[in-house]
């Protein structure tokens, strides 16, 4: 439901006439201007107030942004709805309207935006939490990366970082379960369970005790008894997750043929909290921190 997608954050020399070395600036050199700085008096111009976006109907606001001017990192909530067409919203205990939405009417969805950008260096992390696979990338980044050219005359940059770097540390960690989510295998069984509220259906294959069930790598391996048991599991659920372990840390990749290898989405931990449905701050918080030193480390070493 919850998950990371995570991007680097660079700005272009257009004048660098094809030097390498001059190709990208440091982050905090762009010119007489500071990236860290930009996006702190960007977001914080921006108040709480709600902006909208009459083109595409969409609404937005920052909420309680924190910048660390120390660690250069910056990290909050951002809102996002769309608007402009009439639904009802149902009460899925009763089946009755609860509420009519009407044209003028936005659901927010809150999104959890962690940046981390390394002194004297060309390159950042940014991790944008999403909620049922829908993000905010491109409302984000067209908004700030105008804002960024205007004040710079500078082209900033914002890629997906590819699975091959975000799981090279991982490739060896031990799978200890594969989950098939929304598993259409026992419809019988899974039309009681919704009977009770319940619209996601899960099954959990787990390895022995102190066992596990191959390498991560095996499970990216088209060759492998992993990937081709992956193959035959696919079609029986709309996602296949695995559960790693490395060095008493956690994570979850989605893997097979539902798992994109253009940008990496890391699954929502076991351990983030959650209020309402939503992520707790300091729970998401603390999660988006190890995986953005993860990245970093892997671009500069611990020291970066």
């Amino acid at each position: 439901m919850h998950s990371l997608a995570p991007y680097s954050i660079r700005c272009f020399n257009p004048k660098s006439r094809g030097n390498p070395e001059q190709s990208y600036l440091a982050l905090d050199k762009v010119g007489a201007y500071d990236t860290f700085k930009l996006l702190k008096d960007f977001i914080t111009s921006k108040k709480s107030d709600l902006h909208i976006l009459e083109a595409s109907k969409q609404v937005y606001r920052f909420e309680n942004f924190k910048f660390d001017t120390q660690n250069r990192k910056l990290h909050g909530w951002f809102h996002l709805g769309h608007y402009g067409s009439k639904s009802d919203i149902v009460n899925v205990k009763t089946g009755k309207v609860d509420y009519e939405k009407t044209q003028e009417n936005a659901e927010i969805i809150k999104h959890f935006i962690h940046i981390s950008l390394p002194l004297s260096k060309d390159e950042g992390v940014v991790l944008l939490h999403m909620f049922r696979g829908n993000g905010i990338k491109t409302v984000f980044y067209d908004l700030f990366r105008k804002y960024f050219f205007k004040r710079t005359t500078f082209n900033l940059q914002m890629n997906p970082l590819s699975y091959h770097k975000a799981l090279l540390e991982w490739e060896n960690a031990n799978v200890k379960e594969i989950r098939l989510i929304k598993f259409k295998g026992l419809s019988d069984v899974a039309d009681r369970i919704k009977m009770l509220g319940h619209d996601e259906q899960t099954l959990t294959f787990k390895a022995p005790r102190k066992g596990f069930l191959g390498k991560f790598k095996d499970y990216l391996n088209e060759n492998s008894d992993q990937s081709e048991a992956v193959e035959f599991l696919s079609p029986l659920c709309s996602k296949v997750k695995t559960v790693v372990e490395l060095n008493g840390r956690k994570r979850i990749f989605s893997v097979g043929v539902n798992a994109t290898n253009t940008i990496c989405e890391i699954e929502q931990s076991d351990s983030l909290e959650l209020e309402s449905g939503n992520p707790k701050y300091s729970s998401i918080l603390q999660w988006c921190s190890e995986i953005s030193d993860e990245f970093i480390e892997s671009f500069y070493g611990k020291r970066g």
